[in-house]
């Protein structure tokens, strides 16, 4: 099943120029840039499992603080997002010293997200089987990361 997510077109108007469409079909995304299609073409960041990972953490991280106030829903949201974030970004570079320092700085946002994740358990703010299956992808996301930043060294 496709569904079309989003759609930008040029500041030229008229021409066509430059319009990008977005397609995601089974938890893929497609690419089509003016007509030429990037299908099957894929950043250096979705080929790893833990991107993948972090990405899919996303929804799950927006539910969990559905129920919290503003700062600790700001905290958390920006603290999952850093995590794919800060992996997309590591691995782009092409020195494993700077991808090291991205994938650090990503293992760190998932421990956050999982000191996070005990708080909003210890308020109430979510049940005890959604804290669990949260903090088990944070896990094993710091677990990935780990892992990376070791081969790296």
């Amino acid at each position: 099943m496709s569904n079309e997510i989003g759609r930008h077109h040029s500041p030229v108007a008229g021409t066509g120029a430059g319009a990008v469409a977005v397609t995601a079909t089974d938890g893929h995304v497609d690419v089509d840039v003016d007509g030429h299609g990037c299908a099957g073409v894929l950043l250096d960041a979705e080929k790893l499992d833990c991107y993948r990972l972090a990405v899919a953490f996303q929804p799950l991280a927006a539910e969990l603080v559905a129920k919290a106030g503003y700062n600790l829903r700001d905290q958390f949201e920006r603290a999952a997002l850093s995590i794919a974030l800060n992996v997309a970004e590591g691995a782009a570079r092409r020195s494993g010293r700077e991808r090291r320092r991205f994938y650090e700085i990503a293992r760190g946002s998932a421990a956050e997200c999982g000191a996070l994740i005990a708080v909003l358990q210890a308020r109430g703010l979510v049940t005890p089987e959604a804290a669990r299956d949260a903090r088990h992808k944070v896990v094993r996301l710091v677990q990935m990361l780990s892992k990376m930043q070791a081969r790296l060294r």
